[in-house]
């Protein structure tokens, strides 16, 4: 697992400096291409828990519709979610009514912010929607990476 958290921070790290650098990666909109980035997304996403990090850049590559990537997104995070919820059920179960609360209340939270989102990405030029997708993956490469690095040490 450190390994497969240190090559996506890897990967994460060259698809941004790439793309800062102006040198756009671009992948094919194809099924063949697609299948195999979700079945990558999916083997990665199960070891690492980072499985929209691989959908974010292969969307951010195939291409510039800033509302397609952020619903895709979504439902990445949406779906990865439960099928957490379905493998965890039973010590999900076993919580308290107090981590139910919070768990509610986290909830709402994120559903309310998710709506400001929404309202907010019309107004958002596409140059600046990538620029926080890429802000997000160098946030979310730093995280792996140094989960990674704990991981060895």
């Amino acid at each position: 697992m450190p390994i497969s958290l240190l090559m996506l921070a890897a990967v994460i790290g060259f698809y941004v400096t790439s793309s800062v650098l102006g040198k756009q990666i671009r992948l094919a909109d194809t099924k063949p291409m697609l299948i195999a980035v979700g079945f990558g997304a999916g083997v990665i996403g199960g070891s690492t828990n980072a499985m929209s990090t691989i959908l974010m850049m292969y969307l951010l590559s195939a291409s510039d519709d800033k509302n397609t990537i952020a619903k895709v997104g979504n439902m990445c995070y949406f779906l990865g979610k439960v099928a957490q919820i379905i493998v965890l059920r039973e010590p999900i179960m076993a919580l308290s009514s107090d981590e139910w609360q919070l768990i509610a209340l986290l909830s709402v939270i994120s559903i309310v912010t998710l709506l400001v989102g929404i309202r907010l990405r019309r107004y958002l030029p596409q140059a600046r929607f990538r620029q926080l997708i890429l802000l997000i993956l160098v946030v979310l490469g730093i995280r792996v990476g140094w989960q990674g690095v704990m991981a060895f040490l």
